[in-house]
């Protein structure tokens, strides 16, 4: 029998008398409170107060909220429950009775949010998003997909388009979270013949195995049964796994294969590109691709150099054997231009888009005069909060700091997840984490791409993000299954001093730019292959500085990085000791490894012209980090309602791409009263494709597939 809040009342009441359920309850939450009392009952050890009473408080005020049940609880006095005055204190009415404690939550309020003391109250009710109209399918989609609607008129749009779309063309999807972008990667596996192959880079390793399950699902109802394991190619496996994976691209029995851009660009880049050459890959999917144009103190080098390898896989196609599409949530105008100018096909790029803002968050937005009072508020808005929460903070030393903060006070299921995290410790939290073993999750931004749990329903930020980008891509957590979820940003003033270090990445002057590259090109080595090639050593030292180190390493990382974004250099290929990624953690050039560079301006080596270049490309930046700091400043200090911050921080008009933002507020200071209507919004509706493919070329897309081919 499933474990239901009639089975918790009926436990309660004959407490160590009926047998706690062993398999886990369908509902997340009884699932929490049923790992409580089995550790109880099964250890003999007390229940930790400050992890039930959150859970049963949300269960109780679920039950009257929604069903209209009884808001209260029986519950023993002994046996590992916890006291009347532990109840109490966690802010519970409690009465005493023959057998035990009736116990009924207080209102969960913040007094000193003012008018949003009830922040909680719809994340409490699970108030959905607004309904949307559905969008029949294609027949071919249903027939594949087996969804009978597409979730709006973005992804029908973008799949069209995908179909439709002449090869040679970028496709740009920038389609809101939820919307569907992962059809993109699954279609064209299902509709090419046996032989083709599609190439899918994603985040993260988490990412990159969930979709090879929903993959190999997909390919099973197709009647082409391929195991998940052959589907995602990371740091996981060994070399005979990775061998095999190899040897399926080799043979064309593979139709398509999930992997890290770290794993593309080296181990993979030989296969790949003898199946370029041989004109057996149909498409290259680059998700969460405003990472390529990433920039600052965590950028992963790998994606820099992803534009070059996509190009040079087409270059080994003949061109136009390859369909590249890149797919984003958050493309600001910024990354759009980087995006086009750095994966420029010489052909019309197309941009699909159709963004609105999302209407799950409620937002309350807090100074706070002091670290002191923002650790209490934090602490109060904790003990209420609805689970699963996540604590945002910005480097791993606040995340060790909050979470024996919130040990020290009682609450025991909390983990905490950042860059420095060990692997086999990420692990365990990503597996406890979804596994609804761990109520909190106190994280810096490595906590984000690809870890897609649908129910958090509480997001805290306990500092200023340096960018409104960055917050809004982790408030982006909660709610993911379209229910209401709260987001409280507590900030102080120091927070504001740390936020404009990291908005101003420290980069080389002009001077000792140039000399750092003119000691790397001189240690280069030439290419056995491409003689436009040379691979320098980032761990190189300038003459005047000839001890090796990890801070030298660092600045020659940068500068490349930076080189490549004035034009002067293109990154093409790593190698040497870089790990295969692995997620949270940023990669950097590693000791030992290898960097091919292919000089772009001849006029490298002059050095004015070299600064004048660089010093655009800075200038860029600054402009860019500056504008996202601001925005994020504006929303914090109240000066710009949030939903019109976010919608100027994504709406674009750029090289001729026209992006609007359809704007909502699921509830802020400035609309807390009016929230059930600030919530609506209308869907979207992206620009239809204005180049399409030849007919002749079209029935490739749907070889094998007759019904679908008729449709052309």
């Amino acid at each position: 029998m499933n474990f239901d809040f009639e089975s918790l009342q009926r436990l309660c009441a004959n407490w160590l008398v009926t047998d706690i359920p062993q398999s886990p309850s369908d509902n997340n939450l009884l699932e929490r409170v049923r790992q409580i009392l089995l550790a109880v009952a099964q250890g003999g050890r007390r229940a930790v107060v400050a992890d039930l009473a959150p859970l049963v408080r949300q269960l109780i005020i679920r039950q009257k909220l929604v069903h209209g049940a009884d808001e209260r609880l029986s519950v023993p006095t002994a046996m590992g429950w916890p006291s009347k005055h532990d109840w109490q204190h966690a802010g519970f009415e409690v009465l005493e009775h023959r057998t035990g404690l009736t116990i009924q939550p207080k209102d969960a309020k913040l007094e000193w949010l003012n008018t949003q003391a009830d922040i909680f109250q719809d994340v409490f009710l699970q108030i959905a998003s607004p309904e949307r109209s559905p969008i029949q399918a294609d027949p071919f989609y249903k027939r594949l997909m087996k969804w009978a609607a597409y979730n709006a008129e973005g992804q029908r749009e973008a799949v069209r388009t995908l179909l439709h779309a002449p090869l040679e063309h970028l496709i740009i999807a920038n389609l809101p979270t939820g919307s569907g972008k992962t059809v993109l990667a699954q279609l064209p596996a299902l509709l090419n013949p046996v032989g083709r192959f599609v190439l899918v880079i994603v985040p993260t390793v988490a990412l990159a195995l969930d979709q090879a399950r929903r993959m190999s699902a997909l390919l099973a109802a197709c009647k082409r049964d391929i195991q998940p394991n052959l589907l995602a190619y990371h740091g996981g496996l060994n070399e005979l796994q990775r061998a095999d994976i190899r040897s399926r691209i080799d043979d064309g029995s593979l139709p398509i294969l999930f992997t890290s851009p770290e794993s593309a660009i080296q181990s993979l880049r030989f296969t790949l590109m003898k199946c370029a050459k041989e004109r057996r890959i149909s498409h290259v999917i680059v998700d969460e691709a405003h990472l390529i144009a990433g920039w600052g103190n965590s950028f992963r080098p790998a994606y820099q150099v992803l534009p070059a390898l996509l190009k040079d896989l087409r270059r080994q196609s003949l061109q136009s054997s390859i369909q590249l599409v890149l797919a984003s949530a958050t493309l600001t105008a910024e990354t759009l231009d980087q995006l086009t100018s750095l994966l420029d096909t010489g052909f019309p790029a197309t941009v699909i888009s159709a963004i609105h803002l999302r209407a799950e968050p409620r937002y309350a937005i807090r100074y706070c005069p002091s670290d002191e009072i923002r650790a209490q508020r934090v602490i109060d808005a904790i003990r209420v909060a609805p689970r699963p929460f996540i604590l945002y903070v910005t480097t791993p030393k606040e995340a060790a700091n909050w979470e024996r903060m919130l040990r020290e006070v009682g609450h025991q299921r909390i983990g905490s997840y950042h860059g420095e995290t060990a692997t086999g410790d990420r692990e365990r939290l990503l597996s406890d984490w979804n596994n609804n073993r761990l109520d909190g999750m106190i994280a810096t931004s490595a906590f984000g791409l690809g870890v897609d749990k649908s129910d958090v329903r509480t997001i805290i930020h306990a500092t200023l993000p340096e960018s409104l980008d960055r917050f809004y891509q982790e408030v982006g957590r909660g709610g993911r299954d379209g229910r209401a979820a709260a987001s409280l940003l507590l900030w102080t003033s120091p927070d504001v001093r740390q936020a404009e270090r990291l908005a101003t990445v420290k980069q080389l002057g002009n001077q000792r730019a140039f000399i750092r590259w003119t000691a790397l090109l001189a240690s280069a080595k030439p290419d056995s292959e491409d003689s436009t090639l040379h691979w320098v050593d980032p761990t190189c030292a300038p003459a005047d500085l000839p001890i090796r180190s990890k801070r030298g390493t660092q600045w020659n990382t940068r500068l490349l990085n930076m080189m490549a974004r004035a034009g002067i250099i293109e990154l093409v290929a790593l190698r040497g000791d870089q790990r295969e990624f692995t997620d949270g953690l940023t990669q950097s050039f590693a000791d030992g490894s290898a960097v091919a560079v292919r000089i772009l301006d001849t006029a490298h080596n002059d050095p004015r012209h070299f600064s004048e270049a660089l010093e655009t490309a800075r200038a860029s930046i600054r402009n860019a980090s500056n504008r996202n700091l601001e925005s994020m400043m504006a929303v914090a200090n109240g000066s710009t309602e949030i939903s019109v911050a976010l919608a100027e921080t994504y709406r674009a008009s750029t090289n001729g791409f026209l992006i609007q933002v359809t704007t909502c507020c699921g509830g802020c200071e400035n609309h807390w009263a009016t929230r059930k209507d600030s919530v609506k919004f209308t869907m979207p509706k992206p620009i239809r494709l204005s180049h399409f493919a030849r007919r002749d070329e079209l029935p490739r897309a749907f070889s094998g597939y007759p019904l679908a081919g008729q449709r052309t």
